[in-house]
C-alpha cells in the first residue's frame, strides 16, 4: 500500500521536473492467450483445491481430518473442469482471467480476515468463511471480466500487486500496537485501499508486469532487510513493530526501483527524439562535365 503510494508520488514529481519527452503510453493487448490460458486452469485448480478445504472446515472437527484431501481433490477437478468448460466455449483473454483469479483470492483473503476479526481468540476456526469468500469473489471477478473484455493485463498486474502489498500494510498494522487484539479493520481496510489506489494509478502509471516483477522483487528484499535486520536494532520493548518496519523498507526499495526504471525509460525516449544522420560515397558530376569521387550526408535532424 506505501508502495503504491509512493510510486504514485514519484511517478507525478518525475514529471513535473523532467522535461524530456515521456515515454509513449503503449497498452498492451488483453495479453497472450496461452498465458490466459495457464492463468485460468492454473488459478481455477488452486482455488477449487482451497474450495474443497474450506468445505471440511465446516464439518466437525472429529471428522474433517479424514475428508479434508478427498475433498480438496475432488475441488481441484471441478476447478480444472470448469476452466476447461470456459476455454472450449469461448475465448477468454488473459486480462479478463487475471481479474478472476484475482479477486477469487481477495475473496479468500476476506473470508480468513473477517473470521479473525469476528471471533475470540482461541475460538474460531480460520478459513471457515474461505467458502463464502470464493464464490463472492469468483461472481465479483467473472463480472468485471465480462464488463471489461479489453481490460489490460499489465494494469491488472499492478492492481493485484497493490492489493498484495495493501494486505500486508493491514496484516502489519493489525498485529502492531493497539491493533493486535481486534484486528479486523486494518485487515479488511489494507487490500480495499490498495486495490482502490491501484485502479487510480494505473491509467496513467506506464509499467509492464515484468517491470512489476522487479520492483516486487525490490521491495521483497527490502522487507526481509526491514523485517530481519533493522527492526531488531529499533524494535521498542513495549510493541512490536517488526512487521511496519519491513513495510516501509519494502516501500523504500519498491520506489528506488521503480524511479530507476523511469529514468532509463525517459533517458530512451529523450534518445529518440535526438538527431540522426549518416555519411555515404557518392560521385558527383561537375560543371564540366567530369565525374568525381564525392561524399553525401542524409538523415533527420
Amino acid at each position: 500500500m506505501l508502495l503504491s503510494l509512493l510510486l504514485s508520488i514519484v511517478g507525478c514529481h518525475a514529471g513535473m521536473v523532467d522535461q524530456t519527452p515521456p515515454r509513449e503510453p503503449v497498452k498492451a493487448s488483453s495479453g497472450s492467450k496461452g498465458r490466459a490460458y495457464v492463468e485460468l486452469v492454473l488459478g481455477e485448480t488452486i482455488m477449487g483445491a482451497t474450495a474443497g478445504g474450506s468445505v471440511a472446515l465446516l464439518l466437525p472437527p472429529s471428522t474433517d481430518g479424514e475428508v479434508v484431501v478427498p475433498l480438496m481433490v475432488g475441488g481441484a477437478t471441478v476447478g480444472i473442469g470448469s476452466a476447461l468448460l470456459v476455454l472450449t466455449n469461448g475465448e477468454i483473454t488473459e486480462g479478463q482471467a487475471m481479474t478472476l483469479t484475482g479477486s477469487q483470492a481477495l475473496g479468500v483473503y476476506f473470508g480468513i480476515a473477517i473470521d479473525s476479526a469476528a471471533a475470540p481468540s482461541g475460538v474460531a476456526r480460520p478459513g471457515q468463511k474461505m467458502l463464502p469468500g470464493i464464490l463472492l469473489g469468483s461472481a465479483v471477478g467473472a463480472g468485471l471480466a465480462l464488463a471489461n473484455p479489453d481490460v489490460d493485463a499489465d494494469d491488472v498486474a499492478l492492481v493485484r500487486s497493490t492489493a498484495l502489498w495493501g494486505g500486508l500494510l493491514g496484516g502489519a498494522i493489525a498485529t502492531t500496537g493497539p491493533f493486535w487484539d481486534r484486528p479486523g479493520a486494518p485487515l479488511l481496510a489494507g487490500p480495499m485501499l490498495g486495490v482502490a489506489v491501484g485502479v487510480s494509478i494505473a491509467p496513467d502509471l506506464r509499467i509492464t508486469r515484468g517491470e512489476l516483477l522487479g520492483v516486487n522483487a525490490a521491495a521483497t528484499g527490502g522487507f526481509i532487510v526491514g523485517y530481519l535486520g533493522l527492526s531488531y536494532v529499533f524494535t521498542p520493548r513495549r510493541f512490536d513493530v517488526r512487521p511496519l518496519w519491513g513495510i516501509g523498507t519494502a516501500s523504500v526499495s519498491g520506489v528506488l526501483t521503480f524511479a530507476l526504471i523511469e529514468r532509463h525509460h525517459r533517458r530512451r525516449a529523450a534518445g529518440q527524439g535526438q538527431s540522426e544522420a549518416s555519411l555515404g560515397p557518392t560521385v558527383i558530376t561537375d560543371p564540366e562535365g567530369r565525374r568525381v569521387p564525392g561524399v553525401v550526408m542524409s538523415g533527420t535532424w
